[in-house]
């Protein structure tokens, strides 16, 4: 329906360029323009709301099912199964100079950029075990930065120059660690079950993560004096608990997370303090969330999403 016919209003070719645009705007982003759980929402967001803006901007196998990050460049890290291994790749955020960053054929996840840019650390199988590497993106050398039973899902501060990540330990359960990336000994920085990886706030002051109960409660612990917050944030019944994906959103002390109450995946937003309510912030009708990260200037966000195959997408307009 066009806005004309929204307001009564004669119909003419305005109206069914707009209907062609809808269309044209379905078959490229796989999703209506202008969406809502009821027709009334949908009739507000048709008069009063641009479209939701996403554009693709890889094409490869698999990319970013195993993660992305932002450069402070406005560039891509992420996972490819180009050659049929984990591989790392970067992409401007237009999708322009696809550069492949890694080829040692093992499988590797979950990059995460660090050091100001000029370094990124990565779970790798490398020696047969899941550890931490770091790869200078200046020489294309990588480093082995830890040797436990199991190091994954590496996030870097905002200063870079420190690592947090979840390993195994001694008795079987998994918790958050941090680490120089210059190397050191690790230090536990909570003693809470961590059953995701942790989410490391832009100002660098917290690491939140989901621990035990139900739907996976998120924790946030102050990293210099490994302090918990006082209250911890319960996300919605409808959290999406295949990836358990959740993300500080910079700028705010709010986090976006994937949510299925619309019976498809999209990103909705939620406080933990202030009690707000949640809003939703993207509106796909189909596919699936494999991972997604804001630009530290919270601009952007990188997607990977589909079905069996996911590309790597940049949505923009974050704010509405």
């Amino acid at each position: 329906m066009s806005p004309e016919q929204v307001r009564g209003r004669e119909l003419g070719a305005r109206s069914d360029l707009f209907s062609f645009g809808v269309v044209l705007y379905e078959m490229a982003t796989g999703q209506l323009p202008f969406r809502g759980d009821t027709s009334g929402v949908i009739t507000e967001a048709l008069l009063n709301r641009a479209p939701d803006k996403a554009k693709q901007v890889s094409s490869g196998r698999e990319d970013g099912v195993w993660g992305l990050a932002w450069t402070p460049g406005d560039q891509i890290v992420y996972t490819a199964l180009d050659s049929g291994h984990g591989d790392l790749f970067l992409v401007d955020a237009d999708g322009a100079n696809v550069r492949q960053l890694i080829f040692d054929s093992h499988y590797l996840e979950w990059p995460t950029v660090c050091d100001r840019g000029r370094a990124v650390v990565y779970s790798s199988n490398f020696d047969g075990a899941g550890h931490l590497w770091k790869l200078d993106l200046h020489s294309g050398v990588s480093t082995k930065l830890t040797n436990g039973s199991s190091e994954v899902q590496p996030a870097c501060d905002a200063a870079g120059e420190s690592v947090v990540y979840r390993a195994q330990a001694p008795n079987g359960s998994s918790y958050i660690f941090k680490l120089p990336i210059s190397g050191g000994a690790p230090v536990q920085v909570s003693d809470r079950i961590a059953i995701a990886e942790p989410m490391v706030s832009y100002d660098g002051q917290q690491i939140a993560f989901q621990s035990t109960g139900r739907n996976g409660r998120i924790v946030a612990v102050n990293i210099e004096a490994g302090v918990e917050s006082k209250s911890d944030l319960d996300l919605a019944e409808t959290f999406d608990p295949t990836g358990r994906l959740a993300r500080w959103i910079p700028g705010e002390r709010a986090v976006a997370f994937v949510d299925i109450r619309s019976s498809v995946p999209n990103l909705w937003k939620k406080q933990p303090m202030a009690g707000a309510p949640e809003t939703q912030l993207t509106h796909f009708t189909s596919g699936i969330f494999w991972d997604f990260r804001y630009a530290p200037d919270g601009k952007y966000v990188a997607m990977a999403r589909g079905s069996n195959k996911s590309d790597a997408v940049r949505f923009s307009d974050t704010s509405k």
